[in-house]
């Protein structure tokens, strides 16, 4: 263990963080669930957004055990807009888990915890460590980053070795010191003063860090290598019957928006003409064989984690209800979507087009 640089964290980050650390509510319990929701909730995501969502799910959610009896759809409901909602199959099937597996008890152990669908290295140690002062340490991006700049490593921070390397030294130095405070530390050190854009002059550990004192903080950290984002393209469908009711349909279960609600859409690799994406229409027997040409349609662009999608959505009125309505899955009205849980796109074209429509954006 590396003694002197651990007492400059011990006496510097830790009283540094009892006076500037920000008020969040998960912060003011030792509820495993609570504190498993929150991490799970801010996977991804910025406190500043995460924090309704966390409140909200507590509100409808007060036990582990009232989550694991929901239908999954109104648990994508009150997900719906967050993104990345593998993340909440894994909630759901966590607390089921929980309720069924566990007695609707926690785990408090480090092995516990990992056997948890949705739960790595890093939450677990978070858990366990909020909840239970179990001496692990949570070592995430914010910590990657401020102890790569405090040693002046250009090790490569999306290399196993190295996320082993900075674990095992932070492993030893949480051994010494309260491992709740610890990790609550060393995250927010590395969130308010640590960042992408660091607050050098601010910094406790100024005077013992490597890349400030050989001016590296704006090239450290580093990684070895950069997503490569593909970039798609998505033609979806308003379509609208008399009644004012649109058709609706449920992703499979796995690719892209898994078990979410979506309009009839194409994905494609490629970018149709408007005459191809006319034929398609027809193909699909989706509107009369009568529809000569599409409405001027909503674009957008909506970025995932690997995927640019370049969104097209057309909204087509029906005069008639067609003679194949049960080709599709499901029609819906306005009100009755706000029930579901729709992709972020297709959430804010609702949102954008139907002012009635009750989403969270």
């Amino acid at each position: 263990m590396n003694s002197s640089l651990f007492e400059a964290f011990r006496q510097g980050v830790l009283p540094w963080y009892e006076q500037n650390r920000r008020d969040l509510p998960w912060r003011n319990t030792r509820d495993p669930y609570a504190i498993w929701l929150s991490e799970i909730i801010l996977q991804q995501t910025r406190v500043q957004q995460g924090l309704p969502y966390y409140l909200a799910f507590l509100s409808e959610f007060s036990e582990i055990s009232e989550l694991a009896a929901a239908p999954e759809d109104q648990v994508f409901r009150l997900w719906q807009g967050l993104g990345y909602y593998s993340r909440a199959r894994n909630l759901h099937r966590a607390a089921k888990i929980i309720a069924t597996e566990c007695g609707g008890s926690f785990p408090n152990t480090l092995e516990g915890l990992l056997k948890l669908p949705g739960i790595g290295p890093y939450t677990a140690a978070a858990i366990a460590s909020f909840a239970f002062d179990i001496p692990k340490a949570a070592v995430d991006g914010n910590v990657l980053r401020w102890m790569s700049r405090l040693l002046g490593s250009d090790a490569p921070i999306d290399l196993p070795a190295t996320r082993n390397w900075i674990q095992s030294e932070l492993d030893e130095w949480i051994q010494k010191v309260s491992p709740h405070l610890f990790n609550q530390a060393a995250m927010e050190f590395g969130a308010l003063l640590c960042s992408p854009v660091p607050k050098c002059v601010l910094c406790p550990l100024q005077e013992h860090c490597v890349s400030f004192l050989q001016g590296t903080t704006q090239t450290i950290p580093v990684k070895s290598k950069k997503v490569k984002v593909e970039e798609r393209f998505l033609y979806a469908f308003l379509i609208q019957n008399p009644r004012g009711e649109f058709a609706i349909e449920r992703r499979a279960k796995n690719g892209i928006w898994a078990n979410l609600y979506t309009f009839p859409m194409i994905l494609q690799e490629t970018e149709m003409s408007e005459k191809d994406i006319l034929n398609a229409v027809l193909s699909q027997k989706w509107v009369s064989p009568s529809l000569e040409r599409l409405p001027q349609p909503y674009s957008t662009v909506h970025l995932l984690t690997h995927r640019k999608l370049k969104v097209h959505i057309f909204s087509i009125l029906l005069k008639n209800m067609p003679k194949n309505a049960s080709i599709f899955e499901r029609w819906i009205s306005v009100k009755g979507a706000g029930e579901l849980g729709f992709p972020k796109v297709f959430e804010q074209f609702l949102k954008t087009q139907f002012p009635q429509y009750a989403g969270r954006i």
